[in-house]
């Protein structure tokens, strides 16, 4: 054999083990990637598990008619039946912050009493925590509410009492 053709075919090969090298390092760059990308889908499916409403249901049963006792002033809470009790927006809460829980009461005129009671009694603490009772209404609603905001602001500031109702 040639020197000069063996020389050639060191050469190719050592360009060859170069593009392997950097296909190798992309290869693991991209696994590397991959197993963030399933580290983060496994947190979300997590925390999707954790907001179920059967999940939600069973943690918070027990809890939330101690926070109507409170509110209410009620010595027992009877018939009250919740359908299903979701978190809502960023999980965890923001800080310290717990987060913001969707609680859907089967009867109306309980959950009436509820929001009734909680706006007049504020601040509502419960277990050293300071709790906002709101009731559960649609984007669009909550834009109107905004565009009165200027009006609602100068009631408040006269002690004018008022009222919402629909389709606002």
């Amino acid at each position: 054999m040639d020197l000069t053709l063996i020389s050639e075919r060191v050469s190719e090969l050592e360009e060859n083990e170069t593009a392997q090298d950097k296909d190798v390092q992309l290869l693991r760059q991209e696994i590397l990637c991959l197993h963030e990308q399933q580290d983060a889908l496994q947190a979300q499916a997590e925390d999707l598990e954790n907001r179920s409403p059967r999940a939600q249901t069973d943690r918070y049963q027990r809890i939330y008619p101690s926070i109507c006792q409170s509110i209410l002033g009620w010595e027992e809470v009877k018939d009250l039946q919740l359908d299903h009790i979701n978190r809502a927006g960023q999980p965890g809460g923001t800080g310290s912050r717990p987060p913001d829980m969707l609680v859907c009461v089967h009867n109306f005129q309980i959950k009436e009493d509820i929001l009734k009671m909680a706006s007049t009694k504020q601040p509502i603490l419960f277990r050293d925590h300071t709790l906002s009772l709101f009731q559960d209404v649609s984007l669009l609603t909550l834009q109107h509410h905004r565009q009165f905001k200027p009006i609602t602001e100068f009631l408040r500031s006269q002690e004018v009492t008022y009222d919402w109702w629909h389709p606002f």
